[in-house]
């Protein structure tokens, strides 16, 4: 029986971004830029896209890496290709949203499809931060029953891996929470949540941007019956647009607001505020610098010496 080697070419880094490229992109004030403010330095950077997220990524595989069951790694290729897919279909519906927001340009409705398209999206970009993914990966482990592991466990018997079977049943439970979007999945049931809600596109206006962040999400999560629901979220599409869910007399997205300056810049703030937030990125400086002043105007002043 012929054994096929291994391809003996240097390794070729595959990085799976947690924000994903294209979305950042629609971020970049000119060529491939884009301003980034580190909440824990307070310093503003300007790197391409690709310095960005170099450093910022769910995962890492190398494609010819013989250690790929060890879990250090994924399996090569497999699920970068199906985040790929997903983000294919996510591309055109997003850049089409934004073009409807660009100043003075028509606004026409968005059908159905793409309303559950972006709903896909905002799903998938809090799957895939390392925030919830880690998390709900560790906890599915922990939790999965000798039926759900032995397929795992014979295939890796079977190659005379067994030791790698830890590895190997951690990435089947990575591409079941990065790519299940079926009904029943995580990722379904977030989009089914924000179906059922009133979703309304958010155009800014000529003189403000909508800023994003490295969880660019922004959900409001409260108790109902005994268990945790979604009760509103906020998601920027482009420096022109946003979408916001919430409860409301209609379901789906078909409603658009022309917002305010200072609406904006209090939209921005609210990555400032939020813990799960590291980085603050918008097309320009002015815009971090607002909702940074916005943000800390908000706070509470240290009492003075007199009142302690």
């Amino acid at each position: 029986m012929a054994v096929t080697s291994m391809n003996t070419k240097g390794p070729k880094k595959k990085k799976q971004h947690y924000v994903p490229k294209f979305y950042l992109r629609g971020f970049c004030g000119s060529g491939d830029t884009v301003f980034a403010l580190d909440k824990e330095s307070g310093g503003i950077f300007t790197p391409s896209v690709g310095d960005f997220c170099a450093e910022r990524y769910l995962y890492e595989s190398l494609s010819n890496d013989p250690n790929w069951y060890k879990g250090k790694f994924v399996y090569p290729n497999y699920t970068e290709d199906g985040l790929c897919e997903l983000e294919s279909a996510f591309a055109p519906v997003l850049k089409r949203v934004a073009a409807l927001c660009v100043p003075n340009a028509p606004f026409t409705c968005v059908g159905d499809d793409d309303a559950r398209i972006i709903a896909s999206f905002v799903a998938n970009a809090i799957a895939r931060h390392p925030s919830v993914f880690k998390p709900l990966r560790n906890e599915l482990m922990l939790s999965a029953s000798e039926e759900d592991l032995s397929p795992y466990r014979d295939l890796m018997r079977a190659l005379g891996h067994e030791g790698a079977f830890e590895g190997v049943a951690a990435e089947g439970v990575t591409r079941r929470l990065l790519l299940d979007t079926g009904d029943g999945s995580y990722q379904g049931l977030i989009v089914g949540e924000l179906l059922e809600m009133e979703g309304i596109v958010l155009r800014a206006p000529g003189c403000a941007s909508f800023a994003t962040a490295s969880f660019p999400v922004l959900p409001v999560v409260r108790e109902t019956g005994g268990r945790d629901r979604l009760s509103s979220l906020y998601c920027p599409i482009s420096p022109n647009a946003a979408v916001i869910y919430g409860p409301g007399p209609r379901r789906g997205m078909g409603g658009c607001e022309l917002l305010g300056a200072r609406d904006v810049v209090r939209l921005n703030a609210a990555y400032f505020e939020a813990d799960f937030v590291r980085f603050v990125v918008a097309k320009d400086r002015r815009t971090l610098e607002e909702a940074r002043s916005f943000a800390e105007a908000k706070r509470p002043s240290p009492p003075s010496r007199r009142s302690i």
